[in-house]
């Protein structure tokens, strides 16, 4: 049997140009990281530029745990 291995991260950013959820677009980084540290590194900048440039914004990881287990051939 193989060990479950630990959550992985991905970055989620949501930026909104007005007051309405029409204006909204959701973002999903398309890689996985190993840990939330590196995860929040890499959304950094963009969180920063998002304060400064959108009307409402959230940038944020999200813990991804692998579910059962591995199967080896």
């Amino acid at each position: 049997m193989n060990e479950r291995k630990e959550a992985m991260w991905v970055a989620v950013i949501l930026s909104c140009f007005g007051a309405t959820a029409e204006t909204c677009t959701p973002a999903i980084n398309g890689k996985l990281f190993d840990s939330k540290v590196q995860c929040e590194d890499t959304i950094a900048d963009v969180r920063k530029y998002l304060k400064d440039n959108t009307y409402y914004s959230r940038a944020g990881c999200i813990s991804v745990e692998k579910r059962g287990q591995d199967v080896v051939s």
